[in-house]
């Protein structure tokens, strides 16, 4: 338990770290000894993030104390963390993908069913086991970039990119940031 707790105050603070690291002076983030922390919108306390396991999250938004501050009140003044899980960025995405795309409601009835789809973004295939995708995809729906979606065929992404093990392709374009 020690060693997981350990993992997760090393990520956050890696996370920190290069998200600090990103940005220019007057633009980082300035987060204090105590932040609130959010986990899929349910406030958590740093003894309770022991539960969460680093593969389980899919996005972390740190707010500085100024803009958390301005959103949540004087008890963000140390700044929020928020933490988003797999799961939760999956029925975030899916949800918004059914309500973008008949095809994807009918191939995806199910957050769980799209285990089915090959994700392609703008013409670059998401690695299901190396890349974030659950991250990936709310952060396209989060920022507005999402423009269209298609959904393709077994034979279609076997030869248009080279995927295989997958029934459906799920082809989406954004606009570029």
């Amino acid at each position: 338990m020690n060693k997981l707790k350990h993992a997760l105050t090393c990520l956050l603070s890696f996370y920190t770290i290069s998200v600090i690291a990103q940005q220019s002076d007057s633009t980082k983030p300035q987060i204090g000894k105590s932040p609130l922390i959010f986990v899929d919108s349910v406030q958590f306390n740093r003894t309770n993030l022991t539960k969460i396991k680093p593969g389980e999250i899919a996005d972390i938004t740190v707010l500085s104390k100024k803009n958390a501050v301005d959103r949540f009140g004087e008890k963000a003044k140390d700044g929020v963390i928020y933490i988003e899980t797999k799961t939760m960025a999956k029925s975030i995405y899916w949800r918004f993908l059914k309500s973008k795309s008949e095809d994807f409601t009918k191939d995806f009835p199910t957050p769980e069913s799209d285990s089915l789809a090959q994700y392609i973004v703008d013409d670059k295939v998401l690695n299901l086991t190396k890349d974030n995708h659950e991250g990936t995809l709310t952060r396209i729906i989060r920022s507005n970039r999402f423009k269209a979606i298609k959904i393709i065929t077994k034979t279609q992404l076997v030869r248009d990119y080279n995927v295989n093990g997958k029934q459906y392709g799920v082809l989406i374009t954004t606009t570029r940031p």
